[in-house]
């Protein structure tokens, strides 16, 4: 069973609630330090001390695999975008050398997909299955002129193109559908409350708080995963992956260059 609480919703809370769960951690670390230990602390501080550099140094190691394997994500998929906009553009000038009227049908289904691919209002298993449909009808239509022209170059040059954007999506839909793992993401925000402890229960032997630096190592942390959860959201959030060359390619199939599909 899975629990896609960090994808669904909006990230900002989630991020939030444990910026707070960290000051709550720090603050009860400290406050059991004071609380059990009566006797001299120089002997069991360096001993923490060690205990929350590792632990810091454990977080620093989630954060830095988790941050990599995003960045990684968004730039496949960024990737995919730039490789299916050229594919539609190899396609369109393919098209455009089949004979009417099924070259010209072709192009009105080929400007429908890129309206498909630039829409980001519509529900993302909606979208799938209506682009999925217009590459149906776009088999369906070079397969009956394929039927009436068997050696015709062009025609085989269109089934080539049809055959790599087909592939592009299936690429692209499973890009989009693949996250990194929420367990490595629990994980994170466990050892960042753990860090928070740690630190908390340290700065409760020397009897100082550091209010300041706690507040400022826990929002540095929070930003951090922040950043991890919106860069795989590449639909939505603050961070997403540019459909620009999708745009250009809306431009040069629409008469009068539009710039986005109404």
């Amino acid at each position: 069973m899975t629990f896609e609480y960090w994808y669904v919703g909006p990230e900002a809370p989630v991020v939030v609630a444990l910026f707070v769960l960290m000051l709550l951690a720090r603050a009860g670390g400290y406050r059991v330090a004071r609380a059990t230990i009566k006797t001299n602390t120089d002997a069991i501080r360096p001993q923490v001390n060690v205990v929350v550099a590792a632990t810091l140094a454990l977080l620093a190691l989630l954060v830095g695999f988790s941050l990599t394997m995003a960045v990684g994500r968004y730039d496949a998929r960024r990737q995919l975008i730039l490789t299916e906009a050229n594919a539609i553009g190899t396609a369109h000038l393919r098209a455009r050398l089949l004979p009417a009227p099924v070259g010209l049908e072709l192009v009105d289904r080929l400007r429908q997909y890129v309206a498909l691919r630039l829409d980001d209002t519509g529900d993302a298993q909606d979208l799938a299955a209506r682009t999925e449909a217009l590459q149906g009808e776009m088999v369906a239509l070079v397969g009956s002129l394929a039927r009436q022209q068997p050696s015709s170059a062009s025609v085989d040059r269109f089934i080539d193109a049809l055959k790599e954007l087909i592939d592009l999506h299936e690429r692209r839909v499973s890009a989009f559908e693949t996250f990194v793992p929420e367990a490595v993401l629990y994980l994170l925000a466990i050892a960042a409350l753990g860090g928070a402890f740690v630190a908390g229960y340290g700065s409760g032997l020397g009897g100082h708080r550091n209010r300041i630096t706690t507040t400022v190592h826990a929002l540095l942390i929070c930003l951090v995963i922040l950043v991890i959860v919106d860069l795989d959201r590449p639909a939505r959030g603050l961070i997403r992956v540019s459909l620009r060359s999708l745009e250009r390619q809306w431009q040069q199939l629409t008469p009068g260059g539009a710039r986005t599909p109404s």
